[in-house]
């Protein structure tokens, strides 16, 4: 009989959210996201600076109630409630987004709308102001949360399959 995957590998209890480049060639969705569950990635295999944003991420989403955290959160958060910056930290998110994208952990790929791109990456105190052939408009803190909403309900329902799927199949090539 197979084991079973540890609980905090199937049922994290929060994931981080950042966005990748949105792609030359997409139109209105894309791939342009990557969720990591911070409780699933051993520190030792990521960089101080890497292992220091999974830290930040996981107290913020669990001070705020939240499953789902962006990267851009921790990033507004460091400004308004720290006055801070990631260069105060000697963090480069950028750097630290790319590592954890290259590093060999449980990720998966989310497919956005071009807003919803836009929302997660979004770290202004203002929101965003949409232009459409019917005008503009502001984004503000219901449309975040909308998203966030979302996305918690498909990673509630995508993440403990592909984590059980990841955990067995290296079982099964040790």
């Amino acid at each position: 009989m197979t084991p079973e995957p540890p609980p905090l590998l199937v049922n994290p209890p929060c994931w981080l959210i950042f966005g990748l480049p949105w792609p030359d060639s997409a139109t209105d969705f894309a791939e342009s996201a990557i969720a990591v569950a911070p409780s699933s990635v051993p520190r030792n295999v990521v960089s101080q600076a890497g292992a220091d944003v999974l830290d930040l991420a996981t107290a913020i989403a669990r001070d705020n109630g939240y499953r789902v955290i962006f990267l851009s959160d921790v990033t507004k958060w460091l400004d308004a409630q720290q006055q801070r910056t990631w260069a105060d930290l000697g963090i480069d998110s950028e750097d630290v987004s790319l590592e954890l994208t290259e590093t060999p952990i449980l990720q998966l790929y989310m497919t956005l709308s071009q807003l919803g791109h836009a929302l997660i990456c979004d770290a202004s105190r203002q929101g965003l102001t949409v232009h459409t052939p019917n005008g503009a408009w502001q984004t503000g803190p219901r449309e975040r949360e909308d998203l966030r909403s979302h996305l918690t309900i498909s990673l509630q329902r995508d993440w403990p399959p592909y984590a059980t799927d990841v955990y067995r199949n290296q079982l099964r090539t040790r």
